[in-house]
């Protein structure tokens, strides 16, 4: 999951619309090394509804809690936490949840009986 979604953080980061944004290839780095190492350390939990949810909703709030950080260290200001954290980490909490089951049903479907 590492090697695919910085892949995708690279390509994200180059974004036509919005110019370069460096912290999405930081962003998608985290959100498949959190995915990588939640899935190697609990292997016997990974065709799990709940472990699912649960690694897709932490991969996903990594992203606004590393902003936070960058933030908090560097006094840099980011768009998406001008009126705090709250929410940001909590959409990106149940998005996370939402694709972790949705990823749990899809391997359930594909996976050979």
């Amino acid at each position: 999951a590492t090697i695919m979604a910085s892949g995708a953080g690279v390509m994200a980061s180059f974004s036509a619309t919005h110019g370069i944004d460096y912290m999405a290839a930081l962003s998608y780095l985290l959100c498949g090394a959190t995915v990588d190492f939640a899935c190697r350390a609990a292997p016997r939990w990974r065709m799990n509804a709940i472990f699912l949810g649960a690694v897709g909703a932490a991969a996903n709030a990594t992203k606004p809690l590393a902003l936070w950080l960058i933030a908090s260290a560097t006094g840099f200001s980011f768009e998406s936490l001008e009126h705090g954290l709250a929410y940001p980490l909590a959409s990106h909490l149940a998005f996370g949840l939402g694709a972790g089951i949705t990823a749990w049903g899809l391997l359930a479907l594909t996976r050979k009986r």
